[in-house]
């Protein structure tokens, strides 16, 4: 985050699962983001996750996500 910052960008993800919510305008160098990769490749399942339903699962119940 750090670097990426000291470098000028804008914003850079991290590799936690997330979606983006209001809250994380403080926090542009650590942003979720969905992976979509492997077995997650349908449709059905990038619409969960799109939800936001799946990031309190895969982050012990938190819905802000930041490192």
């Amino acid at each position: 985050m750090k670097l990426a910052k000291e470098a000028g960008y804008i914003s850079a993800v991290t590799t936690r699962h997330g979606v983006l919510r209001p809250e994380h305008a403080g926090h542009l160098h650590a942003l979720p983001r969905i992976s979509l990769n492997g077995r997650y490749q349908q449709i059905g399942y990038v619409r969960t996750m799109l939800s936001g339903i799946t990031t309190p699962l895969a982050n012990r119940g938190k819905m802000l996500v930041t490192v």
